[in-house]
């Protein structure tokens, strides 16, 4: 796969296969259209994958936007497996906010001379939006090229859409997030040092320090599968604040290992959610904690028996 940081400003294929979109989070309607795309471009012409990155969401919520759903190498690792040709990651900014839908489709007539454009139901592109479905029509004559509209993807009677998984995710419904992706959720992570008081209970913990702008899922108790390098190991993992020992607002991620004992201090690793367990409470002392901690663990092992 051919990786461009922008749409290149020469001429580089005749009679590709476009599709144009954030595509954050790689969700089973994302998969349609790529899927699509492929399927298109074996009638000749190879495919075109215009995304961006940060995103239009990105740039206009500022710091109210919560995270991705795919960091940019997990998206480039995705897009790449799905066995697209081309992909143009543009940066969002303001001169992109700026650029005309005419302007934009003209970038990509000159470099790609596109015979097909692969469009998502409610995508459109350039100022104001003004690149739907309507505007390529217009000039699908002109510039020599056709349209094909890829319908919505329906899970559970709600169309699929990364603002919805965002959702699903906040709310901790991680079955429905799981669903809509097509794949467990994951963040990837470095291994930092913490204060050490889980290993003091029985339970020592990974505390990570994430490296990707991705959303962090709600707060609460998590089952989970970590990958290692090439190996995975089950765990329990904590995201919140540690109320019943902290009294500062830093959000930590932890990971409590079932068979694993070795320091992981600098590792990289990456944790997949499984299931939810429960929301994050202060408990009176540190025994009850430990309690609850034993029957967090039990809960997780038990789903581990039986679903995974």
């Amino acid at each position: 796969m051919r990786i461009y940081k922008d749409i290149p400003n020469k001429h580089v294929l005749n009679r590709s296969v476009v599709s144009i979109g954030s595509f954050d989070g790689m969700h089973l309607g994302h998969q349609k259209i790529i899927n699509f795309l492929k399927t298109s471009s074996e009638d000749g012409g190879e495919s075109v994958l215009i995304t961006f990155h940060s995103t239009p969401q990105h740039f206009f919520l500022k710091e109210n936007f919560k995270g991705y759903l795919s960091s940019k190498n997990e998206k480039i690792s995705l897009i790449r497996e799905m066995g697209v040709d081309n992909l143009c990651i543009i940066n969002f900014d303001i001169s992109i906010k700026n650029l005309s839908a005419d302007l934009f489709l003209k970038k990509i007539i000159k470099a790609f001379s596109p015979r097909l454009f692969v469009v998502g139901y409610d995508h459109s592109f350039g100022k104001n939006r003004e690149g739907d479905l309507s505007f390529l029509n217009k000039n699908k004559k002109k510039y020599s090229f056709n349209t094909v509209e890829i319908s919505e993807v329906i899970n559970v009677n709600a169309k699929i859409s990364s603002s919805k998984i965002r959702a699903s995710l906040e709310s901790r419904n991680l079955k429905e997030a799981r669903i809509a992706l097509g794949r467990f959720y994951s963040l990837r992570g470095t291994v930092i040092k913490g204060r050490g008081l889980g290993k003091k209970i029985g339970f020592p913990t990974a505390n990570m320090a994430i490296v990707e702008d991705k959303l962090v899922p709600g707060s609460g108790v998590y089952f989970v599968e970590a990958v290692i390098g090439t190996r995975k190991f089950k765990g329990m993992c904590n995201i919140g604040f540690n109320p019943t020992v902290k009294s500062n607002n830093e959000l930590s991620v932890e990971v409590h290992f079932f068979n694993l004992r070795k320091d992981l201090y600098n590792k990289e690793i990456v944790i997949n959610f499984i299931d939810f367990i429960r929301k994050e409470r202060k408990f009176k002392d540190i025994k009850s904690l430990k309690e609850q901690l034993v029957a967090d663990k039990n809960k997780c092992l038990e789903y581990s028996l039986y679903n995974v």
